[in-house]
């Protein structure tokens, strides 16, 4: 409720705005609550305490789909790619753009490497164990109004 301007406000309140490009320069206004999400997900103030200046210039809360993509594809060579589809958000192709769609079975290659997901392994400062089955994307996803974009992981 805390980011009722939307897409206004990751223009012009969010250093990350440039990895959300695509969404932004269609949909300067949007007010659905899936770009609300991604509002606070791109809310570098909301995830300073996680920043170590040493890295980043800032941290946000997920990487967007363009982020995800650019680094996956210049990493393996692949040629994934998205789009805006609507005002709602963006959709996926995993070839080139001859195909594309919201939800893609076994797109990543998580035998390549690791997305940087918390496996179930991975132990808490208070020393209990905790894991992930999924990420959010700082994108909206065309699916719903109501929809970011996640990779899930199905072991």
């Amino acid at each position: 409720s805390g980011y009722s301007s939307g897409s206004a406000f990751i223009l012009q309140s969010s250093k990350a705005n440039k990895w959300l490009s695509m969404y932004l320069n269609a949909h300067k206004n949007s007010l659905n609550d899936n770009v609300k999400g991604v509002a606070f997900m791109l809310d570098t103030n909301v995830w300073k305490t996680f920043a170590n200046e040493t890295y980043a210039d800032y941290v946000i809360g997920g990487p967007t789909v363009e982020m995800l993509f650019d680094s996956y594809n210049k990493l393996y060579g692949t040629n994934f790619k998205a789009r805006v589809k609507n005002y709602v958000g963006y959709e996926i192709s995993k070839d080139g753009g001859s195909n594309w769609s919201n939800y893609y079975p076994q797109m990543l290659d998580i035998k390549k490497g690791t997305l940087h997901v918390l496996g179930e392994n991975s132990t808490s400062s208070s020393g209990s164990r905790w894991g992930a089955d999924a990420m959010w994307l700082a994108s909206p996803s065309c699916y719903h109004t109501s929809n970011v974009m996640a990779i899930r992981c199905d072991r």
